[in-house]
């Protein structure tokens, strides 16, 4: 039988703050309160716990350390700078007590090469998408974020593997790229696999218009574009590196996405720090009932993959976590009467 994996999480956006502006991204456009204090933070991740989430994913806009808020903010909380609060927030996840592990996840952007080797011994996993390499949007929707110029994004990918910390990467789309360029990225991620050996999985987002953002009355791509870029990835990505159909919050995608050739959602997010999603749970299971009927499994896992964590080199403190998943923890997925972590998940 089939399986199709996927990781229970709970999103953290420490601030929307963001030094650059992309057409698809409302951040720059709705109000962002400071980042949590590490109090707070505590708070969230007894949520994330309680929901049976495994993951928490860090969110922020890019290129803020020196925003004069955020450096206000962290001199309040006692830290040198961002990437020390950072640090912070990374070190506490992986060290959390309750009913389940949490593995953080740094969804950023990208990070001097200097700062990501002081983290690398607490940061299992950094999220830094392509997004497209599409030349021809660099001066449309890329035109006020200069760090999304696909050369530019590829040394920052790159600096993540000379600091060894292990990455997610991928594109999005139906915001005007080519079908080439799909292609192109699956090439990049395989350079930067072959060089440094982090790569973990290739995510393909489809796009949803986000209220607020100049891209807001756009409609979201067909679902026959998004299963042709997942063959064409799938196509072209080494078969070292998982493609990941990023549906959460396009689960009737799911499906026709694992027919396609991804057998990993990637992370279904329950929650985060500003609202519940009170109708996920429905919707995963809801998902993993049809998918049962054409006899294909749906399973929990945490998000570093066993098969990546035992070729890779993890930190101590990041092996010692997943060591937890291992050891067959009676670990809550989507219901307190699910089985730990390598069972199926219930249907209905």
């Amino acid at each position: 039988m089939v399986t199709v994996v996927f990781t229970p999480a709970y999103q953290v956006y420490l601030t929307r703050r963001c030094a650059f502006a992309c057409s698809y991204c409302n951040f720059p456009n709705v109000p962002s309160p400071l980042p949590p204090s590490p109090k707070a933070f505590r708070t969230f991740l007894r949520t994330a716990q309680r929901l049976g989430a495994w993951q928490v994913t860090l969110t922020s806009g890019e290129g803020i350390a020196r925003v004069p808020e955020i450096e206000s903010a962290m001199r309040y909380y006692g830290f040198p700078g961002w990437f020390d609060y950072i640090y912070e927030l990374c070190r506490l996840t992986l060290e959390a007590k309750g009913r389940q592990p949490l593995i953080p996840v740094l969804d950023i952007g990208s990070i001097p090469v200097k700062e990501l080797r002081r983290l690398a011994p607490v940061v299992p996993l950094m999220r830094l998408m392509l997004d497209s390499v599409d030349p021809a949007l660099v001066s449309t929707i890329h035109s006020r974020a200069p760090q999304k110029n696909p050369l530019l994004r590829t040394l920052a990918l790159n600096d993540i593997g000379r600091a060894g910390i292990p990455l997610n990467t991928g594109i999005r789309v139906g915001i005007g790229e080519s079908p080439d360029s799909w292609a192109e990225a699956a090439r990049i991620a395989n350079e930067i696999h072959q060089r440094h050996g982090n790569v973990m999985a290739f995510h393909v987002i489809p796009f949803m218009p986000d209220p607020y953002s100049p891209m807001e009355k756009n409609p979201p791509v067909p679902a026959e574009v998004f299963n042709h870029a997942i063959k064409t990835v799938r196509q072209h990505l080494s078969s070292d590196i998982t493609v990941v159909a990023e549906v959460f919050h396009r689960l009737a995608l799911a499906p026709e996405a694992v027919v396609s050739g991804a057998f990993d959602l990637g992370p279904i997010f329950l929650a985060n720090n500003e609202r519940f999603d009170v109708d996920m749970l429905n919707a995963v299971n809801g998902v993993s009932e049809l998918l049962g009927k054409i006899h294909i499994d749906v399973k929990c896992v945490p998000v570093i993959r066993e098969s990546f964590a035992s070729i890779y080199n993890l930190p101590p403190l990041v092996r010692s976590n997943l060591a937890r998943f291992q050891q067959g923890l009676d670990i809550n997925c989507l219901s307190s009467d699910t089985p730990a972590e390598g069972s199926p998940v219930p249907v209905g």
